[in-house]
Parts: structure tokens; C-alpha cells; sequence
């Protein structure tokens, strides 16, 4: 009989104790947008490996968490990204850029929540490419070259995406981009 009460007890505090786990963390983010910083300058291109490219995009990732993203240039009229492979030390050269078609529209909502594009799967193909930093917290900074279309002369309406990825404990999408506008210099 004094089994079975303890087995009543300590079923009843795993069960209360995996009900409050599960409260705690349904749609809770493990990484929030204050837990990054990003700095993004747009210069024109003084590297000689790159001389073919028209400008320098230098960004500076501060992330006091660990996050899985993916980050996207917003910079009318600038095409080509490009990374050197011969970079300074101390900058990260990511493997590869691309873009997932659920960024995509992430990308695209974001620039329309902050009144920057009307660009939506409804009226126009989406074709934003980005590229992704260390996931692990710390310190990181990017260069990145691009080509100017003949008809580029703003460096007003330049913007970083960054777009993060995260899933509930069920799957659910806790993801959440924040928009950084791009200085010039």
C-alpha cells in the first residue's frame, strides 16, 4: 500500500514537472532579436583581388546567443555577391550563399512590415540571396563584394535581413527576422 503512494507521488511531480517544461518552453525563443547586433558599412571597393567588383559590404555580428540564420542583402541595384577567398584573417568566408524559399518570404514580409519594398509572391518573383555566419555566439565580420548595375546611384534604400531559425519542442516556427539598415560610406 505504501508503494503505491509513492508511486502516486513521484508520478504526479513528473507529471507536474514535465506540464510546467512544456509551458515554460512551447513558444518560448531560445535567441531573441536583442540577443544580436549587426553593423553593415557600404563602401566602394578597394581590394585588388576584387577589382572587378564595385563595392565592399563589411558587416560586424554580435551574438550573445547561440542562432541559426541566414542574412540577406537588401541593396537595389547592386548585384553578383561574392566573397574573396583570400580574405584578411580574422574575417569569416562563408562556404556557400543561397536562399530557402521560406526565407524568401520571411525576407519579403519584413520589408514590407518596415515600408521598404511591396515585393511579395503575389506580384513579382522573390530572388533574395543570402549567406550564413557561425551560429556559435561571439564576435564575427563578413566582406562581402558586389557589382553595381549601371543604373545604381542610392545608397539610401540599403538593408541587411537577418532572418532567424528556430523550432518549438513540438516543431513549431519561433523564427523572427530584424531588419539593419546599411550605412555608406
Amino acid at each position: 500500500m505504501l508503494r503505491r503512494w509513492y508511486f502516486i507521488i513521484i508520478s504526479s511531480a513528473v507529471l507536474l514537472f514535465a506540464a510546467y517544461y512544456v509551458y515554460n518552453k512551447w513558444d518560448k525563443n531560445e535567441t531573441v532579436p536583442e540577443d544580436i547586433f549587426i553593423e553593415a558599412v557600404l563602401k566602394p571597393n578597394s581590394n585588388p583581388n576584387m577589382d572587378y567588383k564595385d563595392y565592399l559590404l563589411e558587416v560586424y555580428i554580435d551574438k550573445r546567443k547561440y542562432s541559426q540564420h541566414m542574412i540577406y542583402p537588401y541593396i537595389s541595384g547592386l548585384h553578383s555577391m561574392s566573397f574573396d577567398a583570400k580574405e584578411d584573417e580574422g574575417f569569416f568566408r562563408p562556404s556557400s550563399i543561397g536562399s530557402a524559399g521560406d526565407d524568401e518570404v520571411k525576407v519579403a514580409d519584413a520589408l514590407h512590415k518596415h515600408n521598404i519594398s511591396q515585393m511579395n509572391y503575389d506580384n513579382g518573383y522573390l530572388d533574395f540571396i543570402g549567406f550564413w555566419s557561425p551560429p556559435e555566439q561571439g564576435k564575427h565580420k563578413l566582406k562581402m563584394y558586389f557589382e553595381a548595375n549601371d543604373n545604381f546611384n542610392s545608397l539610401e534604400d540599403m538593408y541587411l535581413v537577418y532572418v532567424h531559425k528556430e523550432k518549438g519542442i513540438f516543431g513549431q516556427d519561433l523564427g523572427w527576422t530584424k531588419v539593419v539598415k546599411i550605412q555608406a560610406e
